[in-house]
């Protein structure tokens, strides 16, 4: 199926996580020693219509600022296996 394979990837800052994309959902997979776990650790199911569009990672005094402004909100909670 053209659904099991990747259309575009992030990996972090740290290079401790990679973001995978396909044209139904966004997967999570770690990074530990140069290489990606078999199995993703989280995955998000995209809507029909919905499109990632960027990826953007927060680091330093980012993080905060970031995590202020989203706690007051309705965040999307994901299952890690």
């Amino acid at each position: 199926r053209s659904s099991d394979l990747a259309t575009d990837a992030y990996t972090s800052p740290n290079e401790d996580l990679l973001i995978a994309l396909d044209i139904d959902n966004v997967y999570i997979y770690l990074i530990s020693d140069g290489q990606l776990s078999d199995r993703p650790i989280g995955r998000i199911k995209l809507y029909e219509g919905e499109r990632v569009v960027m990826a953007e990672w927060a680091v330093g005094s980012y993080v905060k600022h970031w995590d202020r402004h989203f706690k007051g909100r309705d965040p999307l909670k994901i299952n890690i296996d």
